[in-house]
């Protein structure tokens, strides 16, 4: 065999690994243990296994940020690409093991190291083919080992250049989208890819097979199929002639919100130009129209809120919504069966997000997710059949009693936090100590006539109904005085021009709903930082009640410190079940 023979046939063989590191990449993406097996033996035959943990666990969560190495920029060329790549990929697969064994209590060196498997695979492999072949193959074997990596770099490079997540206020990059990946829909480079050109739909489904992948219009798009920009990538003037106006293109002309190499900037500057403001227009003069705008707002601004109601908004309740919304509720195939929601437009990864409205009388938030009403889902519809844990079980928090408590609380009157309020008030309204189901139930309503209706004289003779009556009777006369109220927590004033036929009840009710925001929407924000850095989410809140998705990872004694923190003040119910409609009580 001569050379050029040797040299065709490590490349040939380069180029069939080449395509068996996409096999890899499909098969590691599958729940089952064989395929995730296969997927280390294929990839461990051309010395890319630690592939499997880096694309799964690093790539698919860091893509189109900084963080990624496996993120191309726009005005880098493919060979700086592939030496950022290449290392940072096995950087971050070792890293991704080391944390997770060391979560284990186990060394970073233990066979259940998942990287550290197909490695010693790779070196059992190769000694087999140099104690067979000699030692041609150590220069067959790193040729076509470089050759099929040099095909996944290619990829890598031109399935996201140039393409960033925005930051978020909290720091963090937003939710991948599907504007997050550039596509193809070329047909013989599909069915040989695996239709991996179909990328965005792969980044928010990565285990649905391949044959499923769809293709949208609207999504980021490549002029060819992969092998034509394959080539186009070698060539870095001809790749960011045929690129870069589409990386412009899809930022909106907005070069700060492009992932653009260092040091190119002031490139694409001048190339481009730019559409920043603050570039165009000093800061200074923003600050003057700004304050310009605030002076003529503020008599506006401080007759419904106070310096401190502003840095309630600003600083708890603005961000905590957000946070919220931001979470996730996953779904199951349930939910178009219930909802008749356009699935491509308003869900993301199998999840809904929520839509917090504070902009209400009360300021009491409602939650929507496109037409669906969060606080109304049916019980026995299968409504709340639709959705189901992301990490491992749904947790609920609900307060018991919830507005009676927060009566009491601000009346002044003491509850017995170990037994339920409306037993408490049941005792009274039929002057027994033992209450029977019908009572409890006939107990419930009596007390929200009292508390929504006015209270019956009849009942005034109970301390807890004496006292809240004399909160009402001192709510109202400082509303009359004053012209507001103002709440407890936020000091948001309650203006009375703001409400048309105010009556004492209707003040009393707003102030309690308003109380019930302003406590939860604080505690929301404790438990948010609470949560930091663990796998558990909040994915719900609804007035009384709080719903997490649970990882057991995070272990008994996050449950317990959630636990203490929501039952600081008011006691709740625990449910727990693997769907929205399975919870049952702990």
């Amino acid at each position: 065999m001569n050379v050029f023979e040797f040299l065709a046939l490590a490349l040939s063989l380069g180029i069939v690994n080449g395509l068996a590191l996409n096999t890899g990449h499909e098969l590691g993406h599958k729940k089952e243990t064989f395929d995730r097996w296969m997927a280390k033996l294929v990839l461990a035959v051309v010395g890319y296994g630690h592939f499997f943990i880096e694309h799964n666990k690093g790539h698919h969560r860091d893509v189109a940020t900084p963080m990624d190495p496996a993120t191309s920029r726009m005005g880098e060329s493919i060979y700086s690409f592939s030496l950022r790549e290449i290392p940072g990929a096995f950087k971050r697969a070792w890293d991704l093991e080391e944390q997770r064994l060391s979560r284990c209590g186990k060394s970073v060196w233990s066979l259940e190291n998942e990287v550290l498997q197909p490695m010693i695979l790779t070196a059992v492999l190769y000694a087999g083919l140099l104690a067979f072949f000699g030692p041609l193959m150590l220069i067959f074997l790193p040729i076509q080992m470089a050759f099929g990596w040099w095909q996944l770099t290619s990829a890598n490079y031109i399935e996201h250049y140039g393409l960033l997540r925005e930051k978020m206020s909290d720091g963090r990059y937003e939710r991948q989208q599907p504007h997050h990946s550039w596509n193809s829909n070329h047909i013989m480079s599909n069915l040989i890819l695996f239709h991996l050109q179909r990328h965005s739909d792969h980044h928010a489904h990565p285990t649905r097979s391949y044959q499923s992948l769809r293709d949208f219009k609207d999504l980021p798009s490549l002029p060819s199929g992969y092998p034509g920009m394959f080539l186009a990538a070698m060539f870095p003037s001809w790749f960011r002639s045929i690129m870069d106006h589409r990386v412009l293109d899809w930022a909106k002309g907005d070069l700060d919100k492009i992932q653009i190499q260092p040091g190119k900037r002031e490139f694409y500057e001048r190339k481009f130009g730019s559409n920043n403001v603050n570039k165009i227009i000093p800061l200074a003069k923003h600050y003057e129209a700004l304050t310009q705008e605030f002076t003529a707002l503020y008599p506006y601004i401080i007759n419904y809120k106070s310096e401190e109601s502003n840095k309630w908004y600003n600083e708890i309740l603005t961000p905590t919504l957000a946070k919220m919304a931001s979470e996730g509720f996953k779904i199951n195939k349930n939910f178009q069966k219930h909802f008749d929601i356009n699935e491509k437009f308003s869900i993301k990864e199998d999840k809904i997000y929520g839509w917090y409205n504070f902009c209400t009388t009360t300021g009491r938030p409602t939650n929507n997710f496109n037409k669906i009403n969060f606080s109304a889902l049916k019980h026995d519809s299968g409504e709340r059949d639709s959705f189901e844990a992301d990490n491992d079980i749904l947790i609920e928090m609900d307060y018991e009693g919830y507005h009676p408590r927060i009566i009491a609380y601000l009346a002044g009157y003491n509850i017995n936090d170990k037994e339920s309020v409306h037993t408490q008030l049941a005792k009274m309204y039929f002057e027994t100590e033992e209450i029977d189901a019908e009572m409890y139930k006939k107990s419930k309503e009596l007390t929200f006539q009292q508390m929504y209706g006015g209270i019956s004289k009849k009942y005034l003779k109970h301390e807890y109904f004496n006292k809240t009556q004399k909160f009402i009777d001192n709510l109202w006369e400082e509303f009359n005085e004053k012209g507001y109220v103002k709440t407890l927590i936020a000091r948001r004033r309650l203006l009375k021009g703001n409400y048309k036929n105010i009556t004492p009840q209707k003040l009393f009710n707003y102030y309690i709903q308003a109380f019930e925001t302003e406590y939860n929407i604080t505690l929301l924000s404790r438990i948010f930082k609470f949560l930091e850095g663990k796998k558990t989410k909040m994915v719900l809140y609804v007035y009384d009640s709080m719903l997490f998705d649970f990882s057991l990872e995070d272990g008994k004694e996050t449950l317990q410190s959630l636990n203490k923190l929501v039952s600081s003040d008011f006691p709740i119910k625990l449910k727990r079940g693997s769907t929205y409609s399975s919870l049952k009580a702990l």
